[in-house]
């Protein structure tokens, strides 16, 4: 069984990630495709 992690969840989560950034819930930027683990 897969679970791929398709580019539109790999926007979301960036969009999400953004918004903390900007509202400097996080110090700094994330990018979300350096975490995403592809399980093949």
């Amino acid at each position: 069984m897969r679970y791929p992690v398709t580019d539109e969840v790999i926007r979301a989560q960036q969009d999400a990630a953004n918004i903390v950034f900007e509202k400097k819930v996080i110090p700094r930027r994330i990018d979300v495709r350096q975490a995403v683990l592809q399980i093949k």
